[in-house]
């Protein structure tokens, strides 16, 4: 299902270009949201019995939270990665780059430890929150560069259409 849900974007991104870089990484962002809101049903021991009951619903479960998260993702990561794309200068674009990479690796160490002890509580509801406290900072950190973004755009649109008048 995350793979399906990663292709997935590739059909839907052509369809939402008009909607502007910032509009689609903001929405690629909340998508990212809804499946760890989903994830907390597993704060609920009542839930719980009812995946331990069914392996159908279990595999169901994770696999609809698998294919938003992805999709949500691989959606996201189009628009961003067009954004730096765009905007890094040639010259120091593969240090940047090699830069994202080592502080994404960091960051994936520092979380899969921390979750990990956070699944030694054996209760579940843990790990979900320290996730969902993370993408909700990630979507905070972005609403500056959203804002400027979205100005800039705003910017460029008005600027086409003097040039189109002149």
């Amino acid at each position: 299902m995350a793979t399906i849900g990663s292709l997935m974007a590739i059909f839907i991104v052509p369809l939402t270009k008009k909607f502007g870089i910032a509009n689609n990484i903001g929405l690629g962002l909340l998508g990212m949201l809804v499946p760890v809101l989903l994830l907390m049903f597993l704060g609920n021991p009542w839930f719980i019995e009812i995946l331990k009951g069914n392996s159908l619903y279990t595999v169901s479960y994770f696999s609809l939270i698998n294919f938003i998260l992805f999709l949500s993702f691989s959606f996201y990561v189009v628009y961003f990665a067009s954004y730096y794309q765009s905007k890094v200068p040639k010259e120091v674009y593969g240090r940047f780059i090699a830069s994202v990479i080592i502080f994404n690796g960091i960051g994936k160490v520092i979380g899969y430890k921390v979750v990990g002890l956070l699944f030694e509580t054996n209760n579940l509801i843990y790990p979900v929150i320290f996730l969902l406290t993370g993408m909700t900072l990630k979507l905070l950190v972005h609403i500056p560069f959203m804002i400027i973004s979205k100005r800039l755009e705003g910017n460029k649109a008005i600027q086409i259409r003097i040039d189109a008048e002149a």
